[in-house]
């Protein structure tokens, strides 16, 4: 590995820019082994369950979240229309 060196007066460090610098031929070169280990299938199918759990969680959760913010705006907004009413248009 060939690093320019600072000199101090009492210690030689290397040069941040030159040692992080890569050689050249790490960019095409591939990797060694597999990309990722394969897993046991009890292990996929327990992804899976989780994974249609989280949605079956998702699916019925937002439905509610818009009930519990939608309604009380919704009845709000009919009380003021009911209350203009009977203010303005007698």
């Amino acid at each position: 590995m060939n690093t320019a060196t600072i000199t101090n007066n009492q210690t030689t460090v290397p040069s941040l820019a030159v040692s992080l610098a890569a050689p050249a031929d790490t960019l095409t070169r591939p990797r060694n082994g597999p990309i990722a280990a394969p897993q046991p299938a009890f292990r996929r199918m327990t992804g899976l369950l989780e994974d249609a759990g989280l949605l079956m969680v998702v699916v019925f959760l937002v439905p509610v979240a818009i009930l519990l913010v939608g309604a009380p705006l919704a009845l709000g907004i009919r009380a003021i229309i009911a209350i203009a009413h009977l203010l303005f248009w007698r």
